[in-house]
């Protein structure tokens, strides 16, 4: 574990030799693998070249968190290895688990509500399980939603997921009100193939607003640095351990760079590439 720990403590400080995290990546054990795949995400994708067949031998090893740290790593890098092993079978969702889902919201297209809805439906349901499901963005996942608002564990979850989706339709006292929302939505009359975020067809510009508001968890906000990263190019992996005017200019850096893009982006697509 102090190995693990140095690795990160190391690489926050300064960029280190690349061929020192290479080496930790074939380390037995598991913590000091996670702690290098950390570090190895602040490498460009230019410099990371040498590493690349590695992580993704990485995504491949039966230990969750090194697979997820991996497949994070590579998204950072905007190599799509994750998500070709989440489309290729089941194993995905048992390497994975959950963070199976996050690969879809990262790269996946408007055809992959249904392997969404396969790698879920193997964990038992949760508030971040329907944070993804908003995040994917397809209008369809609505019915999924709105069950979930009978859920009294649930309810203010479905409710932020739905708010996520299709944006906020009612009022405060209304959050988990079904019929409400059923109207909500019926009255926004969704196309079907649009990609949607807080019901505008989505662009990277509205997740980089997201991130600049500075509204959302830590982990939601590395999240949405991800879905930037994987399908706009753009490397700039977010430190949640980082003190806070340090991430918060982190974040605002993202969004900068992110409008920049923007306007390459089809809004109300799920395509990878613009």
């Amino acid at each position: 574990m102090a190995r693990a720990v140095g690795i990160e403590a190391a690489w926050r400080r300064a960029p280190q030799d690349p061929q020192e995290l290479r080496r930790a990546l074939f380390d037995p054990n598991p913590a000091v693998q996670g702690a290098a795949l950390r570090a190895a995400r602040r490498l460009q994708p230019s410099e990371a070249s040498a590493l690349l067949p590695v992580v993704r031998v990485s995504l491949q090893l039966p230990w969750r968190e090194v697979a997820c740290e991996a497949a994070r790593t590579l998204s950072s890098w905007g190599d799509a290895s994750a998500y070709h092993l989440v489309t290729g079978g089941a194993r995905a969702a048992e390497v994975l688990g959950t963070h199976a889902a996050e690969v879809l919201v990262d790269h996946g297209e408007v055809a992959d509500l249904e392997r969404l809805q396969q790698v879920l439906s193997r964990f038992p349901p949760s508030g971040e399980h329907l944070f993804l499901v908003a995040r994917f963005g397809h209008p369809a996942a609505w019915g999924y939603l709105l069950h979930h608002l009978g859920n009294a564990d649930l309810a203010d979850d479905a409710a932020e997921a739905l708010a996520t989706l299709f944006g906020p339709r009612v009022d405060e006292d209304a959050q988990t009100d079904v019929g409400a929302w059923r109207a909500a939505i019926e009255a926004l009359a969704p196309e079907p193939d649009v990609r949607l975020t807080r019901g505008q067809p989505w662009t990277p510009r509205l997740l980089a607003e997201e991130l600049a508001a500075g509204d959302l968890t830590p982990a939601h906000a590395s999240q949405l640095s991800s879905e930037l990263s994987s399908r706009c190019n753009l490397h700039a992996p977010l430190d949640l351990a980082a003190w806070s005017a340090e991430e918060a200019a982190a974040r605002a850096s993202l969004a900068a760079s992110t409008n920049q893009v923007s306007a390459r982006y089809p809004a109300g697509r799920w395509a990878i590439s613009p």
